[in-house]
């Protein structure tokens, strides 16, 4: 395996280098803007992972609008599905967390022992606070380094299975692939492009900016995504993984019938022939 070392700058300057990065930006801001069409910035993602593999690092076209539109979708369908477990972690715990130190005090309620159990009621609530954070930080942290090759198996086969091929996924991330550095330099496009969006959001117009900062900031995390997955899946497929269907050879062409040999001609007509009588009546 090739131990990946990725082209920051390329990364960063890429999406500038399209002649059209202005008029595609402002499309991707409008779609995130209007709520209903945001699916459709993280299908051209999509899109654009696959691109890069194929070292075409202009961004994507907005004209199959419907299809990116639809990945997009299955996209934000599977990221709820992984946060399950955060959300049942949240419904689960919450209530403990507030209805059990409620109870202590509640027990305690006009008997000595209230001033011993209050001070037990807080610090069990600040326990259990703690504990959910910590349990709440480490599945969101193993999530997320999960989803990220998930989301990259998913655009380079387009198949909405390819989030849940866990043995796959696990596959490509192992080995000297260089994914925990593609997952750190997504780490730091999030970040930054959120505090350039919290800043954004301060006034009226910044806040519109926001959904061009969120395009620009998906399309440099999937050029990092792009080159590491030109990688992973070329040692994926070199490692006991489906190869590529080869391409389909076109048919030879078909020789022409050599042409039939000439009909020889009729043989002349044969003469009249001579009878005995005829011999005796020929002069001597």
């Amino acid at each position: 395996m090739v131990n990946l070392k990725i082209d920051l700058n390329r990364v960063v300057t890429a999406p500038f280098a399209d002649h059209d990065w202005v008029k595609k930006t402002f499309l991707g801001l409008l779609w995130f803007t209007l709520g209903i069409t945001m699916p459709a910035v993280y299908g051209a993602q999509m899109e654009y992972i696959r691109q890069v593999t194929r070292g075409n690092d202009s961004l994507p076209e907005w004209d199959d609008f419907g299809k990116q539109w639809i990945d997009g979708l299955k996209f934000c369908f599977a990221l709820f599905i992984y946060t399950l477990p955060l959300i049942i972690l949240y419904v689960t715990m919450m209530p403990a967390i507030i209805a059990l130190p409620m109870g202590f005090i509640a027990l305690g309620e006009g008997s000595d022992a209230a001033a011993v159990r209050v001070p037990f009621a807080i610090i069990t609530m600040y326990v259990l606070m703690f504990a959910y954070m910590a349990i709440n930080a480490i599945c969101s942290l193993a999530l997320g380094v999960f989803f990220r090759a998930a989301m990259v198996n998913y655009a380079m086969t387009q198949r909405f299975g390819a989030f849940f091929e866990f043995r796959k996924i696990m596959r490509l991330m192992r080995g000297k692939t260089g994914y925990w550095s593609v997952w750190f330099f997504g780490l730091v496009i999030g970040y930054a492009s959120c505090m350039v969006t919290y800043f954004l959001g301060a006034t009226f117009v910044g806040a519109i900016l926001i959904g061009g900062v969120v395009y620009l900031a998906a399309m440099m995390d999937g050029n990092a995504l792009g080159q590491w997955a030109a990688v992973a899946f070329g040692n994926d497929s070199a490692h006991g993984a489906e190869p590529p269907a080869p391409p389909i050879m076109p048919a030879p062409p078909v020789l022409p019938a050599p042409p039939a040999p000439p009909v020889p001609p009729p043989p002349a007509p044969a003469g009249p022939l001579i009878g005995a009588e005829d011999i005796d009546d020929q002069p001597r």
